[in-house]
This record gives structure tokens, sequence and C-alpha cells, in this order.
């Protein structure tokens, strides 16, 4: 009866010691499931990056396809998953010669259109092939009507083709930088465009 007695007791004991022992780690299991944060779902950016889709975009630049200063229009054409792309672009500006020859002689407008193809999805190198001003020429003289004399100032623009290369940045998020440097046949030109893909 003793020994009976005693191994019900080490049985008691030995049940007491493993419930002691599993208690903190339940407790720990308990906390971790109530303080972790569930994983989040990846965002239509990361699976849909809008440097690798196709869509239009709006731009801010100086150069020949934005003369001389203005704004673009551009909408990029990906090739499935090739990485490259073809872009149709338009553009719209102008000028006055206040900000180059420190006289203003009003504001003229002049357009540029274009196509570029691009090749990557971040980094991109780029080549563009436009009609765009190649010449501009501004006149002033005076105009009398009336009795009422003014001075008028009118622009004459020279279109031609335009080539150019360069480099192009575009985030996740649709961003982009673009710096191009070319050439027409009256003279070297450049450009710098800044923007954004709305999708």
């Amino acid at each position: 009866m003793a020994n009976r007695s005693f191994l019900v007791a080490g049985i008691s004991g030995i049940t007491a010691a493993v419930a002691f022992a599993l208690a903190p780690s339940a407790s720990a299991a308990n906390a971790d499931s109530v303080w972790s944060v569930p994983p989040q779902a990846p965002s239509q950016e990361d699976l849909h990056p809008k440097s690798s889709t196709s869509g239009p975009s709006l731009g801010v630049g100086v150069g020949y396809q934005t003369p001389i200063f203005g704004v673009q229009a551009a909408y990029d054409v990906r090739l499935a998953d090739s990485g490259f792309a073809l872009i149709p672009w338009a553009g719209l500006g102008g000028w006055d010669d206040l900000a180059i020859f420190g006289k203003s002689s009003g504001w003229h407008t002049a357009y540029a259109g274009g196509v570029m193809a691009t090749y990557g999805e971040h980094h991109r190198a780029v080549i563009d092939l436009a009609v765009a001003p190649i010449r501009f020429e501004t006149s002033t003289g005076t105009v009398c009507s009336f009795g009422q004399c003014r001075d008028e100032s009118s622009s004459h623009v020279t279109y031609g083709l335009t080539g150019a290369i360069g480099y192009e940045y575009v985030s996740s998020g649709g961003f982009y930088v673009r710096p191009m440097i070319g050439a027409n046949v009256a003279s070297p030109t450049v450009q710098l465009s800044l923007g954004a893909k709305i999708w």
C-alpha cells in the first residue's frame, strides 16, 4: 500500500513538473499570436510598377522637345517583356528674347514631335528621332494704325529633323528624368525633361 502511494505521488509530481515547464512556452506562443503583425499584401505598385507598363505621361522640359521652355505629352508602348519600348511624343513650348538677349520681344510659340525608342526598365538607354525647331528668328517693327504707333515683334521658326541619344530613369511610381543630347542640320541640341507616368 505504501509503495502504491509512493508511485501515485511520483506520477503526480512528474505531471506537475511537465505542466509547469510547458506553461511558459504556451504563454509565449499566445503572446506571439497576439502581438505579431500579419503580412501585408503587395501593393499594385509592387506588382505592376509603372516603369514596366504601357501608359501616358506628362512632363516639363527645356530643349528641342519642348521648344524652348514647355510641356510634353507621351505614351509608352512596352513591347511585351523584351525591355524595349516605343514612345511617341508631342511638345509645346515657347520663348521670350528677354531670357536670351535681355530684351523682351513677347512670347513666341513653337511645336515639336517625334518617336523615342528605349531599352530597360528603371535605367533606360534612349534614342530619339524628331521634327523640331532648328532655327528661331525674331524681328521687331513699328506698326501704325489710326495715328497710333506701337512696336510689334514677330517670329519665324524653321523646322527640321533632329536626332538625339540619352538616358532615362523611371521610378516604380512613374517619376522620370531624361537628359538628352543630339543634333540637327543647323546645330547641336539638348533636352532635359522631368515628369511622371499617369499609369
